[in-house]
């Protein structure tokens, strides 16, 4: 037990294994629990024809799409298929954030040595490698750790977006109100027009008798 909990499996029968083993991991670390989060889930994505392979979604709402690749060398090809997923999620507003997570290299082909989180597409799209001298429990920490960093970076945007509203609403209102004011002057300043137009008009048929 303690030997398949510390140790990476390495040798698979068919592909089909060899993707599903990183991809049922990351489905351990959410249903064991993480400590920052007490309401995150998990969705298997992989049969739908796109969405990658997991949505997870945070306490706070932030929802990851994760495409999980469990080979070496990563190829042009699965950048090119994670990018077309990603676009039609961010379309149809699915995801906040795009992770290609590679479980056994940081080599990300034509991007990054994303040894650590490499961000990209204002932010929104997420690079991160894995080195393959770590433990099974290590690698578990390391993603861990990134979607941490990934809902922390949500939620600090949410944070300072409504702030942003706050104040945008403040100006509004500030408008708003100069408005109703001027409106006000302006229906004071007409009703004295119209008693001054009347008054004069009553001072000159006076003046006409006055003058007969």
């Amino acid at each position: 037990f303690i030997e398949e909990r510390f140790c990476d499996k390495t040798e698979f029968s068919n592909p089909t294994e060899q993707g599903n083993y990183a991809e049922n991991i990351l489905d351990d670390i959410i249903e064991a629990g993480i400590p920052f989060d007490d309401k995150i889930k998990i969705e298997d994505t992989s049969e739908h024809g796109g969405s990658g392979d997991r949505i997870i979604t945070s306490g706070s709402g932030c929802r990851v799409m994760v495409e999980v690749k469990n080979k070496t060398p990563v190829k042009k090809t699965d950048i090119d298929e994670f990018e077309r997923h990603y676009t039609k999620d961010f379309k149809e507003d699915k995801v906040d954030f795009a992770l290609f997570l590679s479980y056994r290299t940081y080599q990300i082909p034509q991007k990054c040595r994303a040894i650590i989180p490499s961000y990209y597409e204002n932010g929104k799209v997420v690079y991160f490698g894995l080195d393959n001298t770590l433990d099974k429990e290590q690698k578990k920490l390391k993603i861990i750790n990134c979607l941490e960093e990934i809902f922390n970076i949500y939620d600090k945007n949410k944070s300072q977006n409504k702030v942003k509203k706050e104040i945008e609403e403040n100006k509004t209102n500030i408008y708003n109100n100069y408005l109703r004011e001027l409106r006000d002057n302006l229906s004071y300043t007409e009703k004295h027009i119209k008693e001054y137009v009347t008054n004069t008009e009553s001072l000159e048929k006076r003046r006409i008798s006055i003058v007969r």
